[in-house]
């Protein structure tokens, strides 16, 4: 995403759509509209466009429209989630369903457009109880997708909300996915006190991997907040603070938003509902990131959240990449992963977002359960911060304050007491990487096949000058590793090794240092070298360290 003028941040407005940026591609989604097939909707040529529980008329889109509506809010992908629950707000189920099918065959993944269609329930125990707001997405194909009925997405199989028990949902989900293929139950509005805040106890990691930390009705992401409060105030044990926090609910869950527009605009992130006049705000969306060239469509879509490469933002189109690095710079973790880590280890947290958005940047900060570290700006677009071992948290996010009057150079009615914006990256999670008596990075449960030496572990350079050793645990002694019978020093299928004899055998680059062509050939990827594996200390255990975050980094699924 290049732009000669940083004030070009209009175009961050209206008909905006997928960036790409540092070889990701950004797609910008609203996983939460309504139209006048909720009894508290509205549309122009759908039910009525009025102010809910008045006749004062509202200004509201076209269900005919919903594509073009979408598109010019520059969204990538959307969704509808009309109400099926609560019979204040749920209509027919032939308006539910012409709402559910027509945004069902408007997906157009070759064209790069992707629609969700979906449902909003709302669910309580049969004792009253409220468990929360969700958000159903079907992810299937169009024509499995076309047989669904407004029946098939209640949860008690009526506009009930009652169900007997939490794991009562998990049933339902289950044959809804069976029957549809893959869908999610996306809780939205947790910490808001009114309509119903989120029961957490009831969480379901297979259809939850993601929470709709913002949306009209305010932020989610923590009672203390002054930002964008909702206009029924806090329920503290809602918060995504509280959903992720390990000393209460300690959840791993991704970060979206949605904007809970009620007049059929989805995706308006600059105007405030007109029917639903009591949801102060505009709304926010959910960014989702994948490697640029990857296909975009529900699958990709549904896989990016259950893998957490997701962010929020309150409006804003802006590209964000987070990364963990460990002091010597290597990669450790980035956007929505978690990593095994030995206790003590220092990382450096670092943001970037193109430079164009540089001028709009108010504070960049990474934020842990109990503590929150300022990062710091360096070269242009990357702000940083080294968090030392000793306080390393269990989880942290990059929260990014915008200045809105710089970000929409058009202005933006959004509804807020001041003109900031965010972006809330999904977390990153550090998990201890078990008893390390060496301290090389390794605990025996995770391959260390010598815990007493620094230099033996599954991340280490298999030494060809020790053939009777077995450095790096892959249960093969050096003196029978193909690769270290090899006397270039090199992998044995790698042509870019000229064959002459290595003259340097303390060289533990994998490259012959008697031999110039070698220098562009690439890294040795197994990892055995000539030499020695490393001399201990500190950059050892940086090395290793790097190592153990290559091999154990994973995503949840």
């Amino acid at each position: 995403m290049v732009r000669a003028d940083p004030m070009f941040l209009v175009a961050l407005t209206l008909a905006h759509a997928a960036d790409d940026f540092e070889g990701r591609r950004f797609y910008y989604g609203d996983i939460h509209a309504h139209t006048g097939a909720s009894g508290d909707g509205g549309s122009s040529d759908m039910g009525t466009c009025q102010k809910w529980r008045s006749d004062e008329p509202g200004v509201c889109g076209a269900v005919a429209d919903l594509g073009a509506l979408a598109k010019g809010n520059g969204l990538d992908f959307f969704s509808t989630v009309d109400h099926v629950t609560s019979e204040a707000a749920t209509t027919t189920p032939e308006q539910w369903s012409e709402v559910f099918q027509r945004v069902n065959a408007l997906d157009d993944p070759a064209g790069g457009f992707v629609t969700l269609p979906g449902a909003e329930l709302f669910l309580e125990l049969t004792d009253g109880s409220d468990l929360g707001h969700r958000s159903l997405l079907f992810f299937g194909d169009v024509a499995t997708l076309a047989a669904v009925t407004q029946t098939d997405t209640q949860a008690s199989g009526t506009t009930a909300n009652e169900v007997a028990d939490c794991a009562a949902v998990t049933t339902f989900m289950d044959g809804l996915t069976a029957q549809f293929g893959d869908a999610f139950l996306i809780p939205h509005h947790p910490g808001v006190r009114k309509p119903m805040a989120t029961d957490w106890s009831c969480f379901d990691a297979t259809y939850e991997p993601l929470v709709e930390v913002y949306s009209e009705h305010g932020s989610s992401m923590n009672a203390t907040s002054t930002f964008d409060v909702p206009w029924s105030g806090y329920a503290e044990s809602g918060t995504v603070a509280a959903a992720i926090d390990p000393k209460k609910m300690a959840l791993r869950i991704g970060f979206g938003a949605g904007s809970d527009n009620h007049d059929t605009h989805p995706g308006q992130v600059c105007g405030t509902d007109t029917v639903q006049t009591d949801h102060p705000y505009a709304g926010g969306l959910t960014v989702v990131v994948l490697p640029e060239g990857d296909a975009f469509d529900r699958p990709a879509i549904h896989d990016a959240m259950v893998e957490r490469r997701t962010y929020a933002t309150t409006g804003p189109h802006v590209p964000l990449v987070v990364e963990v690095k460990l002091g010597d710079g290597s990669l450790l973790a980035e956007m929505g992963e978690e990593v095994a880590i030995a206790a003590g280890t220092e990382v450096v947290v670092e943001a970037r977002l193109p430079e164009d958005a540089v001028p709009a940047v108010l504070d960049v900060s990474a934020v842990g359960p109990e503590a929150t570290w300022v990062m710091a700006p360096g070269r242009p677009g990357i702000w940083s911060v080294t968090i030392p071992g000793a306080e390393l948290p269990e989880n942290l996010f990059v929260d990014v304050t915008l200045d809105g009057g710089v970000i929409w150079s058009e202005g933006c009615a959004d509804g807020g007491a001041d003109s900031f914006d965010h972006l809330w990256s999904s977390p990153i999670w550090f998990d201890p990487a078990g008893d390390d008596a060496d301290g090389d990075g390794y605990s025996p449960a995770q391959g260390d096949c010598d815990d007493d030496n620094a230099n033996v572990n599954p991340g280490a350079r298999e030494a060809c000058g020790r053939p009777e050793a077995d450095q790096d645990c892959d249960g093969t002694a050096a003196a029978d590793d193909p690769d270290c019978l090899d006397d270039t020093g090199r992998d044995t299928g790698d042509t870019a090794d000229t064959g002459a004899p290595d003259t340097a055998p303390e060289n533990d680059s994998g490259i012959d240092s008697a031999t110039p062509a070698d220098t562009a050939a690439p890294p040795d990827t197994h990892r055995c070298a000539c030499g020695t594996s490393g001399e201990g200390g500190l950059v050892a255990a940086l090395a290793a360290a790097a190592a153990l975050a290559a091999a154990s980094r994973r995503r949840s699924a």
